[in-house]
C-alpha cells in the first residue's frame, strides 16, 4: 500500500511536466533559400509560425492552412542570408508561443540548386529599448515607434525557453514594463502594430542582476521564473519522472507477484470462500475522481536535425 502511495505521488508531481510536453515542435535544417520544415505534435488549431531574427529585420508570420493541421508545414524557400540567426515560435488557438521557442538557429550555406532574393526588407517603423538598463524587476521602456499604427503589442522572446506576451493593446507612444524575468535570462524583444506590421527585433541581451525580487514573488513572478527554465532541463526532468515511475511500477509488480506466491502457503482464506451476495454491496459508495492540472509553463525541447 505504501508503494502504491509512492507511485501516485510521483504521477501527481509529474502531471504538470507531462502537460508541458503535450505541445512541442521539431524543425529541420535551415539553409539559405532552401526548404525549411516545421512539424509538431499536440496543440489546437489554428496554428501560426513566427520567425524572429536577431537583428532589425521584420518578423515573418506564417498562418498555417487547415490542410496542414496534421502537424507539418514547410516554407518552400527560406529567404534569409547565410549566417543570420533566428528563432521559430509556434503558437496555437490557446495563445502566443504555446508550442515553444527554438534555440537560436544559424542559416547555413545555400545548396547548389537553391537561389532566391535574400535582401532583407526594410521596416516601416522602429522601436527603441535603451531607455533603462534591463534588470530583474526593474523598469524597462519601449519607445520611438511613432510610425506604428496604435494599438501595439510587445513580446519577449527567450531562445530555447518560454517566450511570452508582454502587453497588447498599448495605445501610447511609449510603454514601461516591469521586467518580471529572472537575472541571467537571455531575451530579445519585438513588437507589431494594429495592422500586423513588425517593428523588428532587438539584439539578444541578458537580464542584469538586481536586489529587487518583488515582482517574482507573486503568481506573475512564478510564471516569469518559468521563462528562465532551460528547455533541456524540463525535458530531462520529464524523462527522469517517466523512468522513476516505470521503476516504481516494476517494483510494485514484483511485490504483488511475491505476495500472490506467498498466499498459496499462508492464506487464511478458506479453500472455497462463499460467493459475494448483492446485500454485501449495500451502503458502498464508489467514487472515481479525475484531476486536471493546468499547464504551468509551455517550454519544451526543440530539436534541430
Amino acid at each position: 500500500m505504501r508503494s502504491t502511495h509512492l507511485l501516485l505521488s510521483i504521477l501527481f508531481l509529474s502531471s504538470p511536466l507531462l502537460m508541458a510536453k503535450a505541445f512541442s515542435m521539431l524543425v529541420g535544417a535551415a539553409t539559405e533559400c532552401g526548404p525549411f520544415n516545421i512539424s509538431w505534435t499536440g496543440g489546437q488549431s489554428p496554428f501560426q509560425i513566427a520567425i524572429f531574427t536577431d537583428d532589425t529585420v521584420p518578423a515573418s508570420f506564417h498562418n498555417v492552412s487547415s490542410s496542414a493541421y496534421q502537424g507539418s508545414y514547410t516554407i518552400p524557400q527560406l529567404p534569409l542570408p547565410q549566417g543570420l540567426q533566428f528563432v521559430v515560435i509556434l503558437s496555437d488557438a490557446t495563445g502566443f508561443a504555446t508550442g515553444g521557442t527554438t534555440d537560436l538557429i544559424t542559416v547555413g550555406e545555400p545548396t547548389s540548386s537553391s537561389s532566391c532574393n535574400t535582401t532583407l526588407p526594410s521596416l516601416s517603423y522602429y522601436f527603441s529599448d535603451v531607455g533603462f538598463p534591463l534588470q530583474q524587476c526593474g523598469p524597462f521602456e519601449f519607445s520611438g515607434y511613432q510610425g506604428a499604427i496604435l494599438p501595439v503589442t510587445f513580446v519577449g522572446i527567450v531562445p530555447g525557453g518560454q517566450s511570452f506576451l508582454i502587453q497588447s493593446g498599448v495605445t501610447t507612444t511609449s510603454y514601461t514594463w516591469t521586467a518580471d524575468v529572472q537575472t541571467g535570462t537571455s531575451i530579445m524583444f519585438s513588437m507589431w502594430d494594429a495592422n500586423g506590421n513588425s517593428g523588428g527585433c532587438s539584439v539578444l541581451q541578458s537580464v542584469g542582476p538586481s536586489n529587487d525580487a518583488s515582482c517574482l514573488s507573486s503568481q506573475t513572478g512564478s510564471i516569469a521564473s518559468a521563462k528562465n527554465i532551460p528547455v533541456s532541463t524540463i525535458a530531462g526532468i520529464a524523462v527522469g519522472v517517466f523512468t522513476l515511475a516505470a521503476l516504481v511500477s516494476f517494483g510494485l509488480h514484483v511485490i504483488q507477484r511475491r505476495r500472490r506466491n506467498a498466499s498459496v502457503y499462508s492464506s487464511s482464506m478458506p479453500p472455497h470462500p462463499p460467493p459475494l451476495q448483492s446485500a454485501d454491496l449495500v451502503g458502498l459508495d464508489i467514487l472515481t475522481t479525475t484531476h486536471v492540472y493546468s499547464r504551468t509553463y509551455q517550454s519544451d525541447r526543440m530539436l534541430v536535425y
